[in-house]
């Protein structure tokens, strides 16, 4: 269970980069820059994410189940984070 979820998240987390990675290059076109926002708002949610899914799982510190919550969710709020980037890129493409 602990190596399927890990694969899910990291499955999870190449689609959210990759989701990323175009929605910097379509907002590099932008003449007000809001890149810099993106950048920084990215890397906060990284550390969100990271704080949130390790208390999530500190309840099964010491249990052979801590792996599996905590990539479980990393990989659901990752495929969250995918979506609403997915979303502000149709909404810059219009």
């Amino acid at each position: 269970m602990n190596v399927c979820s890990r694969r899910d998240y990291e499955k999870a987390d190449a689609e959210m980069k990759k989701v990323y990675q175009q929605l910097m290059l379509e907002l590099a076109g932008y003449e007000s820059n809001p890149r810099p926002k993106f950048e920084e708002a990215q890397s906060l949610w990284l550390k969100y994410r990271e704080a949130n899914c390790d208390s999530e799982a500190s309840l099964y510190e010491g249990g052979s189940i801590r792996p599996t919550i905590y990539y479980s969710c990393l990989a659901d709020i990752t495929r969250e984070r995918t979506r609403k980037l997915k979303a502000f890129l149709v909404e810059i493409r219009g």
